[in-house]
């Protein structure tokens, strides 16, 4: 009997540093779950805080490679915005911008010189 007590007092001993790691695993997690909705939301922030900036500053901020753009003409010809892979953060998210239009972002062609897109100033941003 004397016996039996002792192993059963050992084992419950034993079973604390499990429960105890089972509770820092945990505890990792939520803490990466937080890290990624940190993360998430300083995105939502930055994008916000684009409006003014003109399209080449965002795709630096983004570490958007130029040949990631794709041109948004609505009618066709008529540049309104650009369409990308923002590489901010842990994964590429798309991205729309919208600027302003006027008669010097006209192509019937429906082809714009890199250097005056992203002259644009930004207007508006869409998160897809």
């Amino acid at each position: 009997m004397a016996g039996e007590h002792r192993v059963k007092s050992v084992m419950k001993g034993s079973l604390s540093p499990i429960v105890l790691l089972f509770l820092c695993a945990a505890c990792a997690a939520c803490g990466s779950r937080q890290e990624h909705e940190v993360r998430a939301e300083s995105m939502k922030d930055a994008s916000t805080s684009w409006i003014g900036l003109t399209v080449g500053q965002v795709l630096a901020q983004c570490r958007t490679p130029d040949s990631e753009l794709s041109m948004r003409d609505e009618p066709p010809g008529k540049l309104r915005g650009v369409e990308f892979g923002c590489h901010q953060g842990d994964s590429a998210k798309r991205v729309v911008l919208e600027f302003e239009y006027h008669t010097g972002l006209f192509s019937a062609e429906r082809t714009w010189a890199l250097e005056i897109v992203k002259a644009q100033r930004v207007i508006r941003v869409l998160e897809e």
